[in-house]
């Protein structure tokens, strides 16, 4: 007998009540396509199936921090799941995020890969398959994630300012480096508001969106550069839009644009408008994500 002893796999899940629909949906998906996909590689475990005592909640963080992959079921957008995923983000360690066929995944995470099954005896083997291609082509020493890169400016930033401390021995090139980032965020701002009409009121404040657009082939292969060139001109419509961002995911076969828009943004005729530049830009079939 092997005394080998297995890395940890966690599953961030809704749980619910014993009886519940969701539970059985989700234990179904556990025995029969996660366990069978990794549980030879990973030993398994599951928030409802921990029998140790103690809170509960601190061993999930534990689970959530130490484990080295966590499989993700998204099914449901449950709040507790959600949370739970946002913290292995903010970590940076890798983690498979799956969903029912038919979820819609939130805007912050829509650009991470996702695998969506159908919950059937076909779509359970079919997500075995795609876990096993998922933990095969994960790179185990790097560490990354949506949260954990935003983080990592944040901690660049204090690093910097403190260096400059150091070496000057006071506050004037810290001072300076802040400034310069501010001076950027005013730039962007105000050239924003050049770009409004000038018959909508200056003191409604944009605020930065994500809309979500997904397509069923493409015939032509366009830069994400040009594709926000050629969105930026959305500005025509209404002034007070501004594309600042463009994200192309071909394997779900989504594209993100990140939006500057205020209140009075008439999004349909921005949903529009973007249709017909992704069309030109040789995306087909191209509608909103739901």
């Amino acid at each position: 007998m092997s005394s080998e002893v297995k890395s940890k796999c966690f599953i961030i899940t809704p749980i619910g009540d014993d009886n519940d629909p969701i539970r059985r949906h989700i234990d179904r998906i556990i025995d029969a396509a996660i366990i069978p996909a990794l549980g030879e590689k990973y030993e398994i475990v599951v928030a409802h199936r921990i029998y140790e005592p103690g809170s509960i909640t601190k061993q999930i963080i534990s689970e959530i921090y130490n484990d080295c992959l966590v499989v993700a079921n998204i099914t449901n957008r449950n709040p507790n799941v959600m949370y739970e995923l946002a913290l292995r983000h903010a970590i940076g360690k890798p983690v498979i995020t799956i969903a029912e066929k038919g979820t819609s995944l939130p805007s912050d995470i829509i650009m991470q890969r996702a695998i969506f099954y159908h919950n059937d005896a076909k779509g359970v083997l079919e997500l075995k398959e795609e876990l096993v291609k998922a933990e095969s082509e994960i790179d185990f020493e790097k560490t990354s994630g949506p949260i954990f890169e935003v983080l990592g400016d944040i901690s660049r930033d204090t690093q910097i300012i403190q260096k400059a401390t150091e070496e000057n021995h006071g506050d004037i090139e810290p001072l300076k480096y802040i400034l310069e980032r501010l001076d950027r965020i005013e730039h962007t701002i105000k050239s924003t508001n050049e770009k409004r009409h000038s018959n909508v009121p200056f003191d409604i404040a944009p605020f930065r969106t994500t809309i979500a657009f997904s397509y069923e082939d493409i015939s032509h292969q366009t830069s994400p550069k040009t594709i926000l060139n050629r969105l930026s001109s959305v500005k025509k419509i209404d002034g007070y839009v501004d594309v600042v961002d463009v994200k192309v995911n071909p394997d779900e076969r989504i594209i993100a644009v990140m939006l500057l828009v205020s209140d009075t943004t008439h999004m349909p005729e921005v949903y529009q408008y973007c249709y017909k530049i992704l069309s030109e830009c040789g995306f087909k079939k191209v509608t909103l994500y739901q």
